[in-house]
C-alpha cells in the first residue's frame, strides 16, 4: 500500500466508541430483549411488527428524545398493560490506542438508562447515578 492509501486509512480508523448492547423492557412490543451489538455495521433482520423499528427508536428515547411520530406522548411507548418502561443503552468506553473515546469517563463503559412510567413522568440514570434536567 501506498503512503495515500495509509493516509486514508488513518483518517478512516473509527472513533472508537460504540453501542454495546441495547436493552428494552416493556418498551413497545418488547416485553424484555437484550440486544448486543459489535463493533462496525450491524444487521436487525426479522418479519414486519418484530420490533426491528423500536430498537432504533428505543436508542433515541434514551439518548433523550422526546417526540416520536410513534406516539403522541413517551408513555404512550409504554407496553400495552404495562405501567413503566426501561430502556438502557451501553457504551463501550474501553481505551483505543492509550486514549478513551470519551475521555471525561474512567469507566470502560457508559450506561444510559431511561425510565418512563405511564403517569407521563420519566428520568434518566447515566453510570447507576439519577440526572436531572
Amino acid at each position: 500500500m501506498g503512503e495515500a492509501a495509509e493516509k486514508l486509512r488513518e483518517v478512516a480508523k473509527p472513533a472508537g466508541t460504540y453501542i454495546r448492547e441495547v436493552i428494552l423492557e416493556n418498551f413497545m412490543s418488547h416485553e424484555y430483549s437484550r440486544i448486543p451489538l459489535k463493533p462496525g455495521m450491524n444487521v436487525i433482520t426479522g418479519p414486519n411488527g418484530a420490533g426491528k423499528s423500536s430498537i432504533l427508536l428505543g436508542i433515541a428515547v434514551a439518548l433523550g428524545q422526546t417526540y416520536t411520530d410513534r406516539a403522541e406522548k413517551l408513555s404512550d411507548l409504554i407496553r400495552r398493560g404495562e405501567k413503566a418502561a426501561r430502556i438502557t443503552v451501553i457504551f463501550d468506553n474501553r481505551e483505543v490506542e492509550g486514549r478513551r473515546p470519551i475521555p471525561w469517563l474512567s469507566s470502560d463503559q457508559l450506561v444510559i438508562t431511561r425510565y418512563l412510567k405511564k403517569t407521563g413522568e420519566y428520568w434518566h440514570y447515566v453510570n447507576n447515578r439519577l440526572k436531572t434536567k
